[in-house]
């Protein structure tokens, strides 16, 4: 376990979080936002279309999640969508993960939400050009908690889902310029800026939700560091741990530059 960023208000980790995690203190984070690898570690095939390679990888993670939790903490998990390698069908491992999480472990699921997100869901070339498949153009959200009275104000967030759209489940969410330092960091380096990251935006959203100013939000999978800007934009501490070397590299990045970073992103 390596700290590669400490600020202030928070900390990047280049370690497995299922080697950290046992060294937090219990009931001290009060959201875990994540976004994990929907192939989980050895990808979806068609010999494992129900996903239980990738429930066996995850649900461990929600064990752990349960000690550090607070009794009003939440997790909000987005699983996406994934089609099977070798065949033109879908894999199931997020119906398969709640089901274990909600059917065997305790957990309740307080709601599912919908994120418009066309750009990061286009399936394989061949499915469309060839397969007669649609391009996806959401990607599910799942809140999640140990609490069944679980309950939060939506006032924090009334009105973020985007001009002209009702409040509701359906989020449509995107960053104008939260990522400017970052791509001026990549063009001075001549590198180019990694296409697949998530708009700051949309984990704030979960943050103004379910947390306060002074709270601590976990992402124990946390790729290229959004999380770490939106909750330090909003006056949230932060723990982000990633163990791929290359995401660690970009969060760095991301995250080298908080002030800067974030001004714009309230």
């Amino acid at each position: 376990m390596t700290l590669v960023l400490s600020e202030p208000s928070g900390a990047l980790h280049h370690a497995d979080a299922r080697e950290l995690m046992p060294t937090l203190p219990a009931a001290s984070v009060q959201l875990c936002w994540t976004s994990p690898p929907f192939e989980g570690v050895d990808g979806m095939h068609a010999d494992d279309p129900a996903g239980h390679a990738f429930v066996r990888w995850l649900r461990p993670f929600f064990g752990e999640f349960s000690r550090l939790l607070t009794s009003t903490g939440s997790v909000v998990i987005e699983m996406g969508h994934t089609w099977l390698s070798d065949q033109a069908t879908r894999g199931v491992q997020n119906a398969a993960l709640l089901a274990a999480l909600v059917g065997d472990d305790g957990w309740h699921l307080v709601q599912e939400f919908y994120w418009y997100n066309p750009h990061q869901l286009t399936p394989r070339p061949d499915l469309v050009d060839t397969r007669r498949r649609f391009h996806d153009s959401v990607s599910l959200i799942y809140w999640l908690s140990r609490n069944p009275q679980e309950h939060a104000s939506t006032a924090p967030v009334i009105g973020a889902q985007g001009a002209g759209r009702a409040d509701g489940n359906f989020l449509a969410l995107d960053d104008g310029h939260g990522d400017d330092t970052y791509f001026a960091d990549c063009a001075a380096a001549g590198e180019t800026p990694h296409p697949d990251r998530h708009p700051v935006a949309v984990p704030g959203f979960f943050i103004d939700l379910l947390t306060t100013p002074g709270d601590l939000v976990l992402d124990p999978l946390a790729g290229t560091g959004t999380t770490g800007l939106a909750a330090h934009a909003r006056g949230r501490r932060w723990l982000c741990v990633e163990r791929s070397p290359e995401m660690i590299t970009i969060a760095r990045r991301r995250l080298g530059h908080l002030p800067a970073a974030v001004d714009h992103l309230r």
